[in-house]
């Protein structure tokens, strides 16, 4: 007999004697209701039954085995059991026909009791007993039979797996190299099959190495080296001369060029806040001076990174250092691909799967076995900049750059720079450094003669006053103080008055006005701002400060649009020549209004161009608590989460051929800024989130050119099973933990979200239609977890939950066999969290009161009163049209 056929049967007996047992021991735990509480008393009609489906089990034929030894002890126990089974099955069937006629009892002994005598019941329940004893012992035989022959069945396939594993490698091998030199003759006896092994696999690791690039690229990587702003022609030459400046101020400092000839490993460049620290280390990065002054026989490996907290999370973290510098190193030694990430290497040649994303641990032992692998055949140079900007503690970060430094079997320099703060000193006091604002002076004189001296302006006060025009340069160098960006913004401010005529006494003036520092300067530039500017500037500044993630020019863009020209656009592409325009002008107002302080370089203009401050110092003014509060004193009551929710409905309509997840993320941004909104007039909102709708319907239900639509491709049927396709069942679209159970439709996406007002203003218009059985409970929606931006209201799930409850909710209504109520009790018996104790109480006491409007069995499932909105057609008479 097979071990696990036998393992069934005895499993048969196993139920058949603990249930029986019950059965004669009074034990009220035979059943359950519905609600989880035991019957008290069960119903002897469905004992009966259920005995009669157990005792089938027992009479299941024995595949009976001559040479095993546990047939024969099975066949006794499956006997004895069934005889039990049969004298039960005899007098409960007595029992149901008296209680038809005269009563029921009390309890399932009590009926036996009456049947039967007490001696006859505790002889059947020690038979029981006995028989529980022999079958345990049985299992374990069971179990244990023909494990010796079975490993050794094991071993046998394990070989002969081995073999075929082999075998597709070597066919894989030929596959390759078939394709990598398909001009060779492999039968010919003279094939060099050395050449062709080599060269085969030499294509194949080639592509390896493009696609592992391809994953560890991310759109940010240059994003920060491009806004760094370029030296200024020949400034900052003195940091590739061993003397420094010339003149060289009176001061020391440790010299950069002598420093990569030498033994030292760390250098730090710090100094005041825009002081051009970024700028000099971009030179060092693109100029290839850095590796040539190397004092090394080895080939040189250099990568860079830019910690930049204005940015993106990836361009302040420790992840995107260690991916930048990684995907830099292993595009200058591409041979080493394999090696660096061997799993993904070894998934990639069997399997040709893609590669995905990678975690932290990944990346960092990715980046140690290159540098093992590596060893001391290679130099590196790693320039690191903007340490202060990294998000986390900054001494952690301190001790990684070190240990990065001290890895053995490697050569390794690097090159950071920040802003003096006292954890930076602390730890880099004994290395190498300089203090950029005490080097610049030759450059900050180079800077302002040569922009001065190409201005008319200022040719005709050097005619006019050459001591003064001298001496005008003379003043703002000193008065700089070293701070490049302070100079910078005050050759701007003499340039506009040298335009428009400034004479002497003027220019003077203004220069004598100008604030030292860099922060009352900012402020000065705000105050100068023309009164009819003032609001809109506010406007602009709070916009991109309330953005939930940087903010493109695009979408400032549209922000910056009057809300009935975006719900009156309909939905199809806008030409590239139109949206060159838009950006354009949306420059200009950036400068007129924002006088500089935000930002979008020209020379890098693009539709998906970051709008970020001037400078971290800008960042660092405005986030003040009073600069703050008188910017937004100029529109005080101006709600900048509207014009972000409609600037994202108008990407959406506008810009055809959109990824699916930058559509995702426009959605869940403007789920976002429409929870955020503070304004009491919901008209806006409202129609704002029946555009989206009808927007996203035509979106991925349109056919694309040979690629179908969006909800073919990407709907999860799986989940969402024969419920009609909706962008709801696209999971890029949906926020976090949008839907639990199931399908949903609009409604579904209007509870998660918690958009209350959205339900009570449309509940006027609903007409009570019963919604499809294969669609979520709205109910079950809002019970079982907080809205995904509950945050901006207090309790509103267990007000959604009151108001789907007074306007015909049903907590008895079935969805996939179970009532609503009981999906809900079993989500809080599992997580405590997931359903708020208030919540489940408001739905207890409703049922208290009112009962369960319909408390359906799923053999004859009824019509539940379910909460019934109309389906809403969006482009009804009831909405206005897109």
């Amino acid at each position: 007999m097979e071990p696990f056929s036998a393992l069934a049967v005895a499993t048969g007996v196993v139920t058949f004697v603990d249930f029986a047992s019950k059965l004669v021991s009074g034990s009220r735990e035979i059943y359950k209701s519905d609600d989880g509480r035991f019957e008290e008393h069960a119903d002897l009609r469905q004992i009966s039954s259920t005995l009669e489906e157990l005792s089938k089990d027992l009479r299941r034929p024995l595949n009976a085995d001559k040479s095993s030894k546990s047939a024969p002890e099975l066949r006794k126990l499956c006997d004895s059991a069934n005889e039990v089974a049969t004298e039960l099955i005899k007098v409960l069937d007595s029992i149901q026909n008296v209680s038809i006629r005269n009563r029921r009892w009390s309890s399932c002994k009590q009926a036996l009791e009456s049947k039967m005598k007490g001696g006859q019941i505790t002889r059947l329940a020690g038979r029981l007993e006995d028989c529980r004893r022999h079958i345990t012992l049985h299992i374990v035989v069971i179990l244990s039979s023909d494990m010796n022959s079975r490993l050794d069945t094991m071993m046998t396939i394990f070989r002969e797996q081995i073999i075929e594993q082999k075998q597709r490698d070597e066919d894989l091998v030929k596959i390759i190299r078939e394709q990598s030199r398909p001009d060779l003759d492999y039968d010919a006896p003279d094939s060099s099959w050395p050449e062709i092994i080599t060269g085969g696999l030499r294509a194949h690791t080639r592509k390896f190495s493009q696609l592992l690039l391809r994953s560890l690229n991310y759109k940010e990587m240059e994003d920060r080296h491009d806004r760094i702003t370029s030296r200024y022609r020949q400034t900052f030459e003195w940091i590739f001369h061993e003397d420094g400046p010339d003149p060289t101020p009176a001061i020391s400092w440790d010299s950069f060029s002598k420093w990569l000839k030498a033994s030292s490993q760390l250098y730090w460049i710090t100094g005041k806040p825009g002081a051009g620290k970024s700028t000099l280390m971009k030179f060092l990065d693109d100029d290839p001076r850095t590796k040539q002054q190397l004092l090394s026989d080895l080939p040189v490996v250099k990568a860079s990174f830019y910690f930049w907290n204005s940015g993106e999370e990836i361009q302040m973290s420790q992840h995107g250092l260690i991916q930048s510098l990684l995907y830099q190193m292993i595009d200058q030694c591409r041979e080493t691909a394999t090696v660096v990430f061997p799993d993904h290497w070894e998934s990639f040649s069997l399997l040709g799967s893609p590669i995905g994303r990678f975690t932290w641990n990944e990346l960092l032992r990715g980046f140690l076995r290159f540098i093992d692998h590596i060893g001391s055949s290679k130099q590196f140079i790693f320039l690191i900049d903007g340490l202060d900007e990294y998000e986390g503690e900054k001494r952690e970060l301190i001790t990684f750059l070190k240990q990065l430094l001290s890895l053995p079997n490697s050569k390794i320099k690097m090159c950071v720079s920040s802003r003096p703060w006292p954890v930076f000193e602390d730890e880099f006091e004994t290395s190498p450094s300089l203090q950029i604002h005490e080097l610049t002076l030759p450059d900050l004189r180079q800077f302002i003669s040569t922009s001065f001296e190409e201005n008319a302006g200022y040719g005709a006060l050097k005619i006019e006053d050459p001591r003064y025009a001298a001496k005008l340069t003379e003043d703002i160098v000193q008065k700089a103080s070293g701070v490049f960006l302070w100079v910078s913004l005050v050759v701007h401010v003499l340039l506009d008055g040298l335009s428009d005529g400034d004479n002497v006494r003027d220019l003077q003036n203004k220069v004598d006005m100008l604030p030292p520092d860099l922060e009352n300067f900012f402020q000065k530039i705000l105050d100068s701002q023309e009164p009819r500017h003032k609001e809109h500037a506010s406007q602009l500044f709070q916009i991109f400060w309330a953005s939930r993630t940087p903010i493109s020019v695009l979408s400032l863009t549209y922000a910056d649009q009057d809300v009935d020209y975006i719900f009156n656009h309909p939905v199809w592409d806008v030409g590239e020549e139109a949206l060159a325009s838009k950006i354009d002008r949306m420059r200009r107002r950036l400068n007129s209004r924002c006088k500089g302080l935000l930002d979008v370089p020209k020379r890098y203009i693009s539709y998906y161009q970051k709008v970020e401050y001037l400078h971290r110092t800008v960042r660092d003014f405005m986030e003040k608590e009073s600069t703050w509060k008188s910017i937004k004193a100029m529109a005080p009551t101006f709600d900048p989460h509207t014009p972000l929710y409609m600037s994202h409905l108008m990407s959406l309509k506008t810009t055809k051929h959109l990824e699916l997840d930058y559509m995702g993320t426009l959605t869940k941004d403007f789920a976002y800024h429409m929870s955020a909104t503070l304004t009491d007039h919901l008209d806006t909102p409202i129609r704002a989130l029946d555009q989206l709708n009808s927007t996203l319907v035509q979106l991925t239900s349109s056919q694309r050119e040979r690629r179908g639509s969006l909800l073919e491709y990407h709907a999860d049927a799986d989940h969402h099973g024969n419920a009609e396709p909706h962008w709801t069942h696209i999971k890029s679209f949906i926020p976090k933990d949008c839907t639990l159970y199931g399908p949903g439709t609009f409604l579904n996406y209007i509870v998660a979200c918690g958009f209350l007002w959205y339900l009570e203003e449309k509940t006027e218009e609903a007409k009570p239609l019963t919604q499809k059985k294969d669609l979520v409970p709205l109910l079950l929606e809002a019970a079982v977890r907080s809205p995904v931006f509950a945050n901006f209201e207090k309790d509103v799930n267990l007000k959604i939950v009151r108001f789907l409850l007074q306007h015909g909710a049903d907590p008895g209504e079935l969805y996939k066999k179970k009532i609503v109520i009981h999906h809900i009790r079993e989500r809080a018996a599992v997580n405590n969290e997931a359903v708020r104790k208030d919540v489940l109480q408001e739905i207890d006491e409703w049922i208290s009161v009112h009962g369960l409007l319909s408390v359906e069995q799923p053999e004859e499932p009824k019509k539940s009163k379910r909460l019934l909105f109309h389906r809403f057609n969006f482009l009804s008479r009831k909405t206005i049209s897109a």
